[in-house]
């Protein structure tokens, strides 16, 4: 099993390139990834792993309004 407690989300509602989905795919700061519509996940590496800065991070926040 993989473990990626230690992850965080660096980009979320990214193209899939394996089922095309315009929205599904997430990357995260260890550099794997999950694709919410076909399930891929693809193995990261820490050395290569994409870098947010705290604007994308911001910008990826889903607000929602809570009753």
């Amino acid at each position: 099993m993989d473990n990626h407690e230690a992850s965080t989300l660096v980009s979320a509602h990214q193209p899939c390139p394996d089922c095309g989905s315009t929205d599904a795919l997430s990357v995260y700061s260890d550099g794997h990834t999950f694709c919410f519509s076909c399930s891929k996940h693809t193995q990261g590496d820490k050395s290569s792993a994409p870098k947010a800065t705290q604007r994308e991070q911001v910008t990826n926040l889903v607000y929602r309004d809570w009753e």
